[in-house]
């Protein structure tokens, strides 16, 4: 068929020579020619990567371009000499119309492409569906063109509700929204943002956003990828804590005044530098914080042993205390038995999942009339085949007189050192007062 066409007289006055090496066209060019190979073999390329090569005589090449009327998508390359027929964009037509079996061909190479489309959407898709983060993919124009079911959860709208509909559109504050996602493009940075939406079934909720253009190898822009998470527990968390410190904290720390210095200990009645003195004071009393208010969140989930509460709080305690950088590298929750309930780890060497069931019994918790128990352990980790030492601070939780857990601090000596100038010793002499149920 093919062959036959390509050796007829018509197109003989078409034939074009390229030598090995030598582009016929580029990706991006304007052109929108057609061609047939006659022989040799050509390579097909996107950006820096080879997608295929051909040597079959008769193959139709750049007819994408010509059908979609825009530049190149693609570039291809004499692989070794090659000679074509080349049909110019403007005779396309009537060769179309005088040779049916290649406007046939053509049908049937466009039908297979969309299929294997099709095909890896779907798997892109079932891909997206197992991320547990919400992931919403846009066009120029910020309409919605695929998202995943963590999306579906965290806006509580359907995948036939949303698409089509503007990225703006799913948030309380369209005009907010728009503000966020607008001048997005080609060479901007990931653009990270908080915003809120109104759920069906759980009512406001607050949402972190990390956006980022979506281009293609040209640096064309082709609409925008958007990471969404819930952080409601975490900005609830925040929202505890600043009441407790205007509230809670003034009053906690006039009773330890009047009791003489009752949460300062040793350390800071000691002669020494005022200015390390005061950011000494500063850790003690964020720790303290800390405590009462982990106590207070973790109450009601301990008691009705709702464990996925538990790990969230953990979770978004770590994250808001700067992730490792801050004086914590992370958070263990212990029971009664000193058995590990949860834990949440920043930036360690071994997973969070791999201290859950361990049991503390072992380690000796002298605490000295406070609160707290400095602990030394340590831990096989890659980097510390031999076991890295690690310093946690334990706190007790109790109720109706008797310890019934312990909230554990891992500490950040490098942090606790430089920033607050304590060391394993600064920490056994601070004093707190136990919080009894």
């Amino acid at each position: 068929m093919l062959d036959e066409i390509i050796d007829s007289h018509d197109l003989r006055s078409k034939a074009v020579s390229f030598e090995k090496g030598q582009a016929i066209f580029s990706e991006g060019d304007t052109s929108q020619d057609l061609y047939l190979l006659v022989s040799g073999e050509i390579e097909i390329s996107k950006g820096d990567k080879v997608l295929t090569a051909t040597s079959e005589k008769g193959a139709l090449f750049g007819e994408m371009s010509f059908l979609l009327n825009a530049p190149r998508t693609a570039t291809v390359r004499a692989k070794t000499s090659v000679k074509a027929v080349c049909v110019p964009k403007e005779q396309i037509t009537d060769f179309l119309t005088k040779y049916t079996q290649v406007a046939s061909i053509i049908t049937k190479n466009l039908a297979q492409r969309l299929d294997q489309t099709s095909q890896v959407l779907y798997g892109l898709r079932e891909l997206c569906d197992q991320i547990p983060d919400a992931l919403i993919i846009t066009d120029p124009e910020y309409r919605i063109i695929s998202w995943n079911k963590a999306a579906e959860e965290l806006y509580g709208i359907s995948w036939d509700d949303i698409k089509g509909r503007r990225l703006q559109q799913i948030y309380s504050d369209q005009e907010e929204a728009e503000r966020s996602f607008e001048g997005i493009g080609p060479g901007s940075p990931s653009r990270t943002n908080t915003l809120k939406v109104q759920h069906q079934s759980k009512g406001e909720r607050v949402i972190t956003t990390v956006t980022k253009a979506l281009m293609d190898s040209r640096g064309v822009f082709h609409g925008m990828i958007s990471s969404a998470r819930d952080v409601s527990e975490m900005e609830e968390f925040a929202r505890k804590y600043r009441r407790i410190k205007s509230l809670i904290v003034p009053l906690f720390l006039l009773i330890a005044l009047i009791t003489g210095a009752a949460f300062y200990g040793y350390n800071y009645l000691s002669p020494t530098t005022p200015g390390i003195a005061s950011v000494k004071k500063d850790l003690q009393e964020k720790m303290a914080k800390d405590y009462l208010n982990l106590f207070s969140l973790l109450d009601e989930p301990l008691r009705e042993n709702n464990l996925s509460a538990i790990s969230r709080i953990i979770r978004d305690f770590v994250v808001f205390n700067e992730n490792g950088k801050g004086p914590y590298k992370g958070l263990v929750l212990l029971d009664s038995h000193k058995k590990v309930i949860d834990a949440y780890l920043a930036g360690g060497d071994y997973p969070a999942a791999d201290v859950k069931g361990e049991s503390y019994s072992g380690i000796p918790f002298n605490h000295n009339e406070s609160a707290h128990a400095v602990l030394t352990l340590y831990r096989v980790t890659p980097r510390q085949p031999m076991g890295e030492r690690i310093v946690e601070a334990a706190f007790m939780i109790k109720s109706e007189g008797r310890i019934s857990g312990w909230i554990v601090f891992q500490m950040n000596m490098k942090t606790l050192k430089e920033r607050y100038s304590v060391d394993q010793a600064g920490l056994e002499k601070m004093h707190f007062e136990a919080i009894d149920k």
